[in-house]
């Protein structure tokens, strides 16, 4: 005989205005929980209503319910409902003194509303309306545990192929997502509930590789993968107007954003991050301004420190080298990427005491002239095939595959079929 150990565990809501509560204890991982009273916090009059809704219960068993409760001096009364999934499970009426045998207007008492376990919760309503002034709420405690409910199942697609399926050890536990390896061009980025083919606007929530995740209401998820294409990096050796990153090429890192606090942020350089490009004007060969593209923001100085203003930069261009500079107080400045700040131990970009000269490894890139957008799919490689499905010996349904969606073709019509 196996002895089943069932831990219980207790959630508390006080109540802290007519429209909000505060949780205690232990709940579930999704618990949320709202509350509203007609009237005013706790206190419920005749035919005031007093409604607390605790959702993301993720089908616990409900213990046992008590709500903490007093009256005016002679009298309160009024009716708790409990309804468990839109399905009625407990109802008490009465004043407080049927309830304890005397009204009590000093002393929150806990009276019983469930006493009968109820398996499978997902979402609880509670209720009291008032049929006599008054009756006042502090504090409502529920009693829970885990319903004795299978372990959940979760199945991996890798494509149009099943990679494995994980389970629990026990219910809601979760399981631990695998990490996937990269494949030929395509990175691997995530888990997905939804099954899509190639579509450059990723919309769907990706669930992470080596975290916890719990198959609850989801049975499958699909390995997600982005393309690694990228265009050719094409450095400048003649100025001309137009768009560029400014680059160290020897750390591959590029300028991005915008000035604040007097300075600027660098990243790793990426021809896909619209972040890094900046459209440079040329006022002759030795003199630029320069703006930030996604936000038309100059990018400029004030003093020794960067600043959103246009301010004319001087320019030191040799062969495949570009370096912007300027002079402050008979002093050369020059804009770098990972200056060093010792006091806050980080690295920046911004203005730099140095000398400006040939050996730098500042350079322009070119902003590619084709929108390079990566593809996401669950199905990298793969072409979108057309399955056909025989639905009876003289009519035919034929199904091809679009991003999310199913393109249905049946008796010489068309339909477009969201994917489930």
């Amino acid at each position: 005989m196996k002895l089943l150990l069932v831990l219980m565990a207790v959630m508390s809501f006080t109540v802290e205005s007519k429209t909000t509560v505060l949780a205690d204890g232990l709940w579930p991982y999704d618990m949320s929980a709202t509350y509203a009273n007609t009237y005013n916090k706790g206190q419920v009059r005749a035919n005031d209503v007093a409604t607390l809704t605790v959702s993301g219960l993720d089908g616990i068993t409900i213990d046992a319910i008590e709500v903490s409760v007093k009256s005016n001096k002679s009298s309160g009364a009024g009716t708790f409902t409990v309804s468990a999934d839109g399905q009625q499970i407990a109802m008490k009426t009465g004043s407080l003194k049927d309830w304890f045998g005397a009204f009590n207007n000093v002393d929150f008492q806990a009276l019983s509303l469930l006493s009968t376990p109820r398996n499978n919760v997902t979402e609880l309503v509670i209720t009291l309306t008032g049929t006599e002034s008054s009756l006042y709420i502090d504090r409502y405690t529920i009693t829970w545990s885990q319903s004795q409910t299978p372990p959940m199942s979760v199945t991996l697609m890798n494509g149009s192929s099943v990679y494995t399926t994980l389970t629990e050890q026990a219910r809601g536990e979760g399981v631990i997502l695998p990490d996937m390896p990269d494949l030929t061009g395509w990175q691997f980025i995530g888990w997905s509930s939804r099954e899509f083919w190639e579509t450059p606007d990723f919309v769907y929530a990706l669930y992470p590789a080596n975290e916890r995740f719990y198959p609850s209401a989801v049975g499958t998820l699909w390995a997600v993968y982005r393309s690694q294409q990228e265009p050719v990096v094409q450095i400048a050796t003649e100025l001309t107007d137009g768009e560029y990153l400014y680059v160290n090429r020897r750390a591959d890192i590029a300028l991005t954003g915008v000035p604040e606090d007097g300075i600027m942020d660098f990243d790793e350089m990426s021809l896909l991050d619209k972040g890094q490009y900046y459209h440079i004007s040329f006022a002759g060969a030795d003199t630029a301004y320069i703006t930030h593209t996604l936000t038309g923001t100059p990018i400029g100085y004030s003093g020794t420190q960067m600043a959103t203003t246009a301010s004319p930069w001087l320019v030191y261009h040799e062969g495949e080298e570009t370096l912007f500079y300027m002079s402050h107080e008979g002093k050369t400045y020059v804009l770098w990427l990972n200056i060093y700040d010792d006091t806050n131990k980080w690295f920046y970009a911004g203005l730099m005491k140095g000398n400006v000269g040939g050996g730098s490894p500042m350079v322009l890139v070119e902003v590619p002239s084709e929108d390079f957008e990566p593809i996401v799919t669950c199905h990298p490689g793969e072409t979108q095939g057309i399955d056909e499905v025989t639905t009876d010996e003289t009519k035919g349904e034929f199904m091809i595959p679009f991003w999310q969606y199913d393109l249905i073709i049946k008796d010489g019509k068309k339909y477009l079929r969201i994917r489930e």
